[in-house]
């Protein structure tokens, strides 16, 4: 019996992309308070600054409800306008917003135009997905601790036609409003269904 050599084996290269898991991505700029948000709904505890992009990896807290129900809420670094083009490390953030049923807007309505800041975010997020802006979302108007607040917040309301919410994470005032968003909306987008991509059908998808 004669031995022969054997043939080349296959190698393969694989490049390994990790997403965050979670229901619901807060989406906005730098320093929106969007960690703040987080560590007021959530046993979540990411660092909080006076300064952009203190946030530099997405964080996960998990939100308890009465009913044992749990919902993952995912604290997305800070888009720049441009992200879709992979500014500011844009591609590497925006990525992890494709896994989220539910998005929620974080504006600073201390800012000069908070509305046209919603109108960056979701132009950056369909430039990367077609209609990723639009999934199932809420607005947040944060920082209503500060002047003018209410005065901005109703010109935002009459600009656009979804739900906005106004909360100051720093105070706590109607962070719990948000609590219970983030879980009826979620729950809700839970029973979508998404069809599969090679057309064979659909499933329900919950991550």
């Amino acid at each position: 019996m004669t031995a022969t050599s054997g043939e080349v084996g296959e190698e393969r290269v694989l490049q390994l992309e990790l997403r965050t898991m979670a229901h619901a991505g807060l989406v906005g700029f730098p320093n929106a308070g969007k960690s703040s948000l987080l560590r007021a709904i959530s046993n979540a505890k990411p660092a909080v600054a006076a300064y952009p992009f203190t946030t530099l990896h997405p964080h996960v807290g998990i939100v308890n409800y009465r009913d044992h129900e749990q919902v993952a809420v995912a604290d997305i670094p800070g888009i720049i306008r441009g992200a879709h083009l992979n500014r500011g490390l844009g591609l590497s953030f925006l990525r992890h917003i494709e896994r989220c049923r539910f998005l929620l807007f974080v504006l600073d309505i201390s800012s000069p135009e908070p509305w046209t800041e919603l109108e960056h975010l979701r132009y950056e997020l369909d430039q990367y997905e077609p209609d990723l802006s639009h999934r199932p979302h809420a607005i947040i108007a944060n920082k209503m601790d500060l002047p003018n607040s209410k005065e901005k917040l109703m010109i935002l309301r009459g600009l656009v036609k979804q739900r906005v919410i106004p909360v100051s994470a720093l105070t706590g005032q109607n962070t719990e409003e948000l609590f219970y968003t983030s879980g009826s909306c979620t729950m809700e987008g839970f029973k979508s269904k998404k069809k599969l991509k090679d057309g064979k059908g659909s499933i329900y998808h919950f991550m």
